[in-house]
């Protein structure tokens, strides 16, 4: 094995080593800009994590030199964490390393670019003995993250394929397939225990081994993953997974994608194909996959104001989810007392509001009114949401108001007019019969109340402001 800790002197030693080997080395990863920034090699700050990055490339390969020069440049990258990179190399006949020392195991793609030992001789078959002869010891070590990808992004990473930085040896690339390896490595190490990234196996003899029975993955994979030589275009997400070193960046690596996942337990998509929507071109484990880029979810009620009679039965209620349809969100409901008291005039309502991982369809709240008899005033209620989950938030119509109007008719006592005669009856809104102090009172205020005409009985009325004109 061999373990690699910069400094700026040793990092000028390596360029220097790398470029007497001549023309084929100098389209590496920045264009050899690296001997122009060495005083940037290592930033005072930022955390350091120790990458185990399993290659079965020869010692001297451009796939070894390259990787070291991408990890020496790691924390410098625009917009990156500041994570400095201590690698060290595990190949197929090298002692078993202790696996629980380091924070990410690092497996090399299936294609076998830029392993040979020196320019003239070819590159090498995939060997991936030392991953498969220590499956119980990376099953014991093995943390809380894993990516799985469907692209051999770290080929490309070394080879300085860009995304969006032009010219591609005009500028050290921090995005692209740059960016999408960072990125990876640095959320797969954050975790608990030793993260995994495991870039695409496949095409070659040798480097198949995902599902090989001695492999680490075979039972999460099994059956769940397809290979294809054809590059599979990706629709680009936005999940902080994929948040990288750019606005969009893991995912805006959209080549080179040669594999698929078809529903893998305990795993998230984190690419999609683009012809294929429902595979996925590379997963990560679900549990630690951050929740949705961009804006959050907004969850709120489509109206502030609903308007109910009291025969209506029920009103209905949508709740809607605007801005993000990226995770699994949820917000409470729960119906509040107002003028309008629960039993007396509706049935108490809570519960949660669920949307799925893409679901935009507005979700429907139904509150049941209480019929009586009673004529009254419009009364209202109140139906709020709480507690959103997942990234959600809770927009500016967090609150419903239920306006519910009466349709019951006063109940009269007789045929004849107001007055002393034998006609309507009715008393004011308290109950308080026509002519005493505290009828007055309210008809000061601008209620009006009848006496009941004959025998003394009284009937409640709905109480009516005067018009300017009565008044």
């Amino acid at each position: 094995m061999q373990k690699y800790i910069f400094s700026a002197l040793e990092y000028c030693v390596l360029a220097l080593r790398f470029l007497r080997r001549g023309s084929a080395s100098i389209n590496s990863l920045s264009g050899w800009l690296l001997v122009a920034g060495l005083a940037n090699v290592v930033p005072a700050n930022g955390a350091t994590i120790d990458v185990l990055w399993y290659t079965y490339g020869a010692p001297t390969s451009l796939y070894r030199s390259q990787v070291l020069e991408l990890a020496g440049r790691a924390a410098t990258l625009p917009e990156s964490a500041k994570v400095h990179w201590q690698v060290t190399f595990f190949g197929p006949t090298d002692p078993a390393p202790t696996f629980s020392n380091y924070d990410v195991l690092v497996i090399q793609n299936a294609e076998g670019f830029r392993t040979r030992p020196t320019p003239t001789d070819p590159d090498l078959t995939p060997d991936y003995a030392g991953i498969l002869n220590n499956k119980l010891a990376i099953e014991v070590a093995r943390g809380e993250r894993t990516l799985i990808s469907g692209s051999d992004a770290d080929f490309h990473a070394i080879r300085g394929d860009s995304g969006n930085c032009v010219p591609i040896d005009g500028c050290f690339l921090y995005d692209g397939a740059v960016g999408y390896v960072v990125n990876a490595i640095n959320w797969a190490g954050s975790g608990q225990g030793m993260g995994v990234v495991s870039f695409y196996h496949g095409e070659l003899t040798g480097g198949f081994w995902w599902n090989h029975p001695n492999s680490f993955l075979s039972a999460e994979l099994s059956g769940r993953y397809s290979a294809a030589r054809d590059n599979q275009p990706p629709i680009v997400a936005d999940l902080p997974l994929n948040r990288g070193l750019t606005p969009t960046g893991l995912s805006n690596w959209t080549n080179a994608f040669h594999g698929r996942f078809a529903d893998v337990p305990g795993y998230t998509g984190v690419q999609f194909a683009a012809n294929a929507p429902t595979l996925a071109l590379s997963i990560a484990t679900t549990a630690f996959v951050s929740a949705p880029a961009g804006p959050a979810p907004l969850l709120q009620f489509e109206l502030e104001n609903y308007q109910v009679t009291e025969s209506g039965a029920s009103i209905t209620l949508r709740v809607t989810r605007d801005e993000n349809a990226l995770g699994a969100v949820s917000v409470d409901y729960a119906t509040r007392n107002g003028s309008a008291v629960s039993t007396a005039d509706f049935t108490t309502a809570t519960g949660t509001v669920n949307f799925a991982d893409g679901d935009q369809t507005a979700k429907i709240i139904i509150v049941s009114i209480t019929n009586d008899t009673t004529a009254e005033a419009t009364e209202s209620l109140t139906v709020e949401l709480t507690n959103p989950t997942g990234s959600a938030q809770i927009g500016a119509r967090s609150v419903a108001t239920i306006d519910i109007s009466d349709d019951d008719t006063a109940v009269s006592s007789g045929g004849g007019g107001g007055g002393g005669g034998g006609g309507g009856c009715a008393m004011n809104r308290t109950g308080t019969p026509e002519g005493s102090l505290i009828a007055l009172l309210f008809m000061a205020l601008g209620w009006r109340a009848r006496r009941c005409g004959n025998a003394g009985e009284m009937v409640r009325l709905r109480s009516v402001r005067p018009t300017q004109a009565q008044a």
